[in-house]
């Protein structure tokens, strides 16, 4: 409650629009996602993950493949995969940087 101007209390109004539940908006970089299950999701960014560790981990150079970020959480919709690479001073980096690429492409299509 609070004072109006001749000194009369009254009651504050309640914002019920805070209170309402709206429904997910997907975010613009979620498209490609929208019509998925978050089973669908996860399961569509790790095989494209362990398509990039297929093929990284005969790359000269690489010592370590690990996945980190939103994917080993409890997030229900991650939207990357984060991969952690370990390389050593032999690395061949163009071949690494294409594969990257390529794993880069195929999360963002658009």
């Amino acid at each position: 409650m609070r004072p109006d101007d001749l000194g009369h209390w009254r009651a504050t109004p309640i914002r019920w629009d805070r209170y309402v539940k709206r429904p997910r908006v997907i975010p613009p970089d979620e498209w490609q996602y929208r019509d998925r299950s978050s089973s669908e999701v996860r399961t569509t960014l790790l095989e494209r993950a362990a398509d990039f560790v297929r093929s990284a981990r005969t790359c000269p150079g690489v010592a370590r493949i690990a996945l980190v970020g939103s994917m080993v959480t409890s997030k229900p919709r991650p939207k990357d995969v984060d991969l952690l690479v370990t390389v050593t001073a032999d690395l061949e980096m163009p071949r690494l940087a294409r594969l990257g690429r390529r794993l880069k492409a195929a999360n963002n299509p658009g």
